[in-house]
């Protein structure tokens, strides 16, 4: 079977497609599907072997080393689980590819994925993004923190360096903000010529700080009971904000305001879509869980695409930009026994991922003139899926494809 890209992510014009599959990110023209590009993370540097005490005996040595060589090779990446590009973005400029893994984060050269910087955090990153004017790298982490440092800064190359070199150059690494759960998700925004950072956690919490002054609160957004995974500016109205996650609704708030604008319910739309086999129920007899895992936006024509963890459907939505409120227009499904896995949107075309055992690995949709969505009727796809396939070999080594259901805590019975 063929392994699932786990991210991707499009430039603005929809001319290049960026997939992460595994330990290596690829990219591809959209138009053709040929394969442009591919980077895949460096081996992890082995620290040197420990010197074994001196002894008479011959044979004990023998035999000490050949157990030594024996012993299986402790996983690089051990604590979290397979070792993979785990997330995506490009910078504002679109001439950088950021990607996270473990606890380091790559800056590659957009146009031939060439590595410029990697950069080790004191823990794994959840989320990144950039300044207004791409100067500043700002991740955030799965304990709630979150960090601003150059984008370029070139002497954080750590290719060759060893264990003791990442661990001091991530405790050189302060956070500006802190949350107390989980931080999922990060935006940078802008209002009257001034930035703000927007943070999402686990805990229902939408954080709206200056930045780089973090520490400066503005305002919080509260309004979900569960915990949020997604927030999406709307470029053609920045001012609007979308959220979603572990809730039956999408929210549309005016986050320079604090004004919550709408609670769009999306369980009639997605009821039908959700199976036990990937989705849970609180108990016996209640609804099953949704869990958002992306809201696209589309500016060209004002709209999102809204996808839920393991359905194989994709909401798109209308946004009115003076009202705030959003409008169901179509619901795109894929073949039957496939899953969507994540979402790339540029101005006219709709990229998604697919999990499934015979399916193409992306299933690219054109937006027509009249607003209808089209599968493209091209050999891109089968390209893709050709040049970027990666056979599973060990299910150990499979990365985790829907882990956003998680997040959602559990009260104790």
């Amino acid at each position: 079977m063929k392994h699932p890209f786990h991210a991707i992510i499009t430039d603005a014009a929809g001319k290049h497609l960026f997939a992460a599959v595994s330990a290596s990110v690829k990219k591809f023209n959209i138009e053709t599907g040929a394969l442009e590009a591919t980077y895949t993370l460096p081996a992890p540097v082995e620290a040197p072997p420990k010197k074994k005490a001196k002894t008479t005996d011959e044979a004990k040595d023998t035999e000490e080393s050949n157990k030594e060589k024996q012993q299986p090779a402790k996983a690089s990446n051990a604590q979290e689980g397979v070792r993979a590009i785990r997330t995506l973005a490009l910078s504002r400029n679109e001439k950088y590819l950021i990607g996270t893994e473990s606890k380091s984060v790559y800056v590659l050269n957009a146009s031939d994925l060439s590595l410029i910087s990697a950069r080790t955090f004191p823990k794994r990153p959840s989320s990144v993004t950039t300044s207004i004017d791409d100067s500043d790298l700002v991740v955030g982490d799965k304990f709630g923190d979150v960090y601003s440092v150059p984008l370029l800064a070139t002497d954080a190359l750590v290719l060759s360096s060893s264990e003791a070199a990442k661990e001091a150059q991530s405790a050189s690494i302060q956070p500006i903000l802190g949350h107390v759960s989980m931080l999922v998700d990060i935006q940078i925004a802008e209002a009257d010529g001034k930035q703000y950072v927007i943070t999402a956690d686990r805990d229902e919490h939408i954080r709206v700080s200056k930045f780089p002054q973090a520490y400066i609160i503005d305002r919080w957004l509260f309004g979900h009971t569960e915990f949020v995974s997604e927030l999406t500016l709307v470029p053609w109205k920045p001012e609007l904000l979308l959220s979603g996650g572990g809730d039956d609704f999408l929210a549309v708030w005016n986050w320079t305001t604090g004004a919550l604008l709408q609670k769009f319910e999306i369980r009639s739309l997605l009821a039908t879509h959700l199976t036990e086999e990937y989705h849970t129920a609180l108990r016996k007899g209640s609804d099953l869980e949704i869990s958002i895992s992306r809201i696209v936006a589309l500016p060209k024509y004002k709209q999102v695409a809204v996808l839920a963890e393991a359905t194989n459907v994709i909401l798109i939505l209308e946004l009115d930009a003076e009202s705030g409120s959003l409008k169901h227009l179509h619901t795109l499904q894929g073949a039957e026994g496939t899953r969507f896995i994540d979402l790339a949107a540029s101005e006219d075309k709709l990229v998604a991922s697919v999990d499934g055992a015979e399916a193409s690995l992306v299933s690219i949709y054109e937006v027509t003139e009249s607003g209808e969505y089209k599968l493209a009727e091209n050999e891109a796809s089968s390209s893709i899926t050709k040049d970027g396939s990666l056979e599973k070999t060990d299910a150990d080594q499979e990365y985790p494809l829907y882990g956003i259901k998680h997040l959602r805590k559990r009260g104790e019975f």
